[in-house]
């Protein structure tokens, strides 16, 4: 017999089946109930949730973010499918749902920021129409600390960001001392768990200057892209 599944937005009864999923999928991360409860309750948020006999099996988060230029993004942020249900494509079916919610709230495109070596996300990000993009990303974060804001202007374009792992801040456009600096005053006087940025890996010359930031280098990434409005070349 098949099973059924049901793709769909999720509720606060399915909070239970997310966190054994994730904790399943990343057993070597805190669970953070916490911040399931506030990504559920968010308006910027759409979480969906794949169930089969009324079981939480998987889960995607999207969220709109903007750019220093005011550009609408749809975030498609911590695709998980517990390891039993996995070949059966849920993932392609929670991302495509995912896509029609960031499409009706006008974002220009969708991205997601997947890991160099995951295969398997990669495979489920293409199939549903999304390209990665050339540059490969060092991905740095800090911890907060009581640092102050540095004086004058930073060109920095720094965003508030809540997941279902953490809420943090992250620096975009820019990254200066002054700007990393702004950035750590910023998680601290919010009192975030995590501050954090990209750096392109072929400017790996900045890991000095990450470092005496505070910054460490969590893992390479690349961005997968497809846009809503026009061609990806637009917002690169």
């Amino acid at each position: 017999m098949n099973t059924q599944f049901d793709v769909r937005p999720a509720t606060a009864a399915d909070l239970p089946g997310m966190a054994a999923v994730k904790a399943h999928t990343w057993p070597e991360e805190a669970l953070l109930q916490g911040q399931l409860e506030k990504v559920l309750g968010d308006a910027a948020h759409s979480v969906f949730v794949a169930a089969a006999q009324d079981n939480v099996v998987g889960f995607v988060d999207g969220f709109i973010t903007h750019s220093a230029q005011g550009v609408r993004r749809w975030e498609v942020d911590l695709l998980a499918v517990h390891s039993d249900w996995r070949g059966k494509k849920l993932g392609q079916q929670m991302i495509d749902a995912c896509l029609k919610a960031g499409r009706t709230r006008s974002a220009a495109f969708a991205r997601a920021l997947i890991q160099v070596e995951n295969r398997a996300s990669q495979i489920s990000f293409a199939h549903c129409g999304f390209q990665p993009q050339p540059e490969v990303f060092s991905l740095y974060v800090a911890q907060p600390e009581a640092v102050p804001f540095p004086s004058g202007n930073t060109a920095g374009h720094i965003l508030n960001v809540h997941t279902i792992n953490y809420s943090g801040v992250w620096l975009e456009e820019d990254h200066s001392e002054a700007s990393l600096q702004a950035l750590r005053a910023a998680c601290w006087q919010q009192k975030l768990d995590l501050a954090g940025t990209l750096v392109i890996q072929g400017k790996l010359s900045d890991n000095g200057k990450m470092d005496r930031a505070g910054f460490k280098k969590i893992a390479d990434y690349q961005w997968w892209m497809l846009p809503f409005l026009g061609s990806a070349a637009e917002f690169l």
